[in-house]
């Protein structure tokens, strides 16, 4: 569905990442760009982890008093700083 409606590859690799990481991972290794590139985007998506595993978690942990928000925001952050890092070790 996203191809349809987005026809920029990398966005829709992005996107595809964040929903479900594998597929994402898989479209940014076929892409036409630099390997720190794909380095970097690979980083990000396997750090986040993709919306259908933390949507999983999030199920487990509704019985416990841990925040979904707080976990959404550590998870964004650990994505950054694992990219950042990527980007300091290819250039």
């Amino acid at each position: 569905i996203l191809k349809l409606i987005i026809h920029n590859e990398i966005i829709l690799s992005i996107l595809s990442g964040l929903l479900e990481m594998t597929s994402g991972v898989f479209m940014i290794n076929s892409l036409n760009i630099s390997l720190c590139i794909k380095l970097y985007l690979t980083s990000f998506i396997l750090c986040f982890s993709g919306l259908s595993i933390l949507f999983q978690c999030f199920s487990i942990l509704e019985n416990y008093k841990i925040k979904v928000k707080k976990i959404l925001f550590i998870r964004l952050v650990f994505s950054l700083l694992s990219s950042l890092f990527i980007l300091l070790f290819c250039f």
